[in-house]
């Protein structure tokens, strides 16, 4: 019996021990947890209401009132330092996920339109010391470079992105030789763009060769417009990014926060198995005495 227990509970333990479960993090407007309003021009909003409530009492909802064109965007981000994070790079990144809920009848816009994902990053081009030859710029999720047209109405879309078959576009800041823009080329996995240059076409800026150097990570965003030229009222909730098991959060956006109640946490729950496990082993041994 002993035997079989401890077959069990060793499998528990490893199986545990290796998957990746997010910490939730409660965003509320009083403790934003370093969430910040990005790019607000005048025809748009993001705030956390009740309105479309998910996994809580709230969640991040975008809405703009279309009147001038380029001035319906928005976007709600979080930003870290990459000098202290500097684990946060592309190659480690494991996790990354989030919920959007798009109201047919308040959103006007195309069909295929809904908040994105993006993630901000900059690439050293092997040469730390040397920050002339950086480059930086966003890679940016959107659900019909996935073949998703038109996206889910009127329910909650849950999106696990699975970062090898996935594909990003990306958006320079500042690509090869200080050119900014859209890099025209919608079909390449994050996995295309750490293995190898990557091109757009004409006159698109010139990315840099994300396999040279290190490429950190050091923003998440998700957002509404612009040029999008009517009205939005959709949602977000519950962005997970994850580099590990030690660095994985989920990002759930409340109204109010919840009364906290006490839980065991994955190095919590590992602890008490390992005990239970050891416990079993002493028991085992004295049987045996």
């Amino acid at each position: 019996m002993f035997k079989k227990l401890f077959i069990v509970l060793t499998s528990l333990l490893i199986n545990f021990s290796i998957l990746a479960i997010p910490t939730e993090i409660i965003v509320t407007t009083a403790n934003p947890q370093g969430w910040m309003i990005q790019n607000n021009r005048a025809d748009s909003s993001v705030n956390i209401t009740t309105n479309r409530p998910r996994s809580g009492n709230g969640s991040l909802e975008f809405v703009t009132n279309f009147a001038t064109p380029g001035q319906d965007k928005i976007d709600y981000e979080l930003a870290w330092d990459p000098t202290v994070f500097t684990n946060r790079t592309l190659s480690n990144l494991s996790n990354l996920s989030y919920e959007y809920y798009r109201d047919s009848a308040g959103s006007t816009v195309p069909a295929h339109f809904h908040p994105v994902l993006r993630l901000g990053w900059y690439n050293d081009a092997g040469t730390p010391a040397n920050t002339i030859d950086d480059t930086y710029g966003q890679l940016v999720y959107e659900e019909i470079y996935q073949g998703v047209n038109p996206v889910p109405v009127d329910s909650w879309d849950i999106n696990t992105i699975n970062l090898n078959t996935h594909n990003f576009w990306m958006y320079c800041g500042f690509c090869i030789g200080g050119a900014s823009g859209i890099v025209q080329n919608y079909g390449v996995t994050l996995q295309d763009w750490k293995a190898g240059p990557i091109v757009g076409i004409g006159a698109d800026p010139v990315p840099p060769n994300l396999s040279q150097g290190t490429t950190y990570l050091f923003s998440v965003n998700t957002g509404i417009g612009s040029g999008w030229g009517a009205d939005v009222l959709m949602w977000v909730d519950n962005i997970n990014i994850g580099f590990g098991i030690s660095d994985d959060f989920i990002y759930n956006f409340e109204v109010l926060a919840p009364t906290a109640v006490p839980i065991f946490n994955k190095f919590g729950l590992m602890a008490m198995m390992f005990a239970l496990l050891l416990l079993m082993l002493i028991l085992q041994r004295k049987t045996k005495e």
